[in-house]
């Protein structure tokens, strides 16, 4: 069936990756039958506009395919670790008002504005 070969030989315009020397951190084949077929998925879930979420236990090359993947076609990886502790606002950041309350930040300028905070006010001693 269609599902069983590689994303790349079924669909037109997908590149089968291929590992260009010195791109990666290390040597890395993607012709191992599961290697193969899992990085077939990857490229398969990738052609929707959505997140990919990978889960599974730990060391078993869901990083490693990923990086592998991203540096064979050229593409930036961003990676974010899930654990119990991980809030909605970890990733999605949080707006911290500098004036009073229904006051718009006066150098709100569009741009990062992480540095514009007052610093923490010194400690008694």
């Amino acid at each position: 069936s269609t599902l069983d070969e590689p994303f790349w030989d079924v669909c037109r315009g997908v590149e089968r990756p291929v590992m260009q020397p010195g791109a990666g951190k290390q040597a890395f084949s993607f012709d191992a039958p599961t290697t193969m077929r899992n990085a077939s998925k990857m490229q398969r879930a990738c052609v929707l506009p959505k997140a990919v979420l990978l889960e599974g236990a730990p060391g078993v090359g869901k990083t490693t395919i990923v990086e592998a993947l991203g540096a064979a076609l050229g593409h930036k990886v961003v990676r974010i670790n899930f654990s119990d502790h991980t809030d909605m606002m970890d990733l999605l950041g949080t707006f911290l008002p500098a004036g009073q309350a229904g006051e718009a930040d006066a150098d709100d300028d569009g741009g990062d504005n992480t540095n514009d905070a007052d610093p923490a006010p010194a400690q008694p001693e």
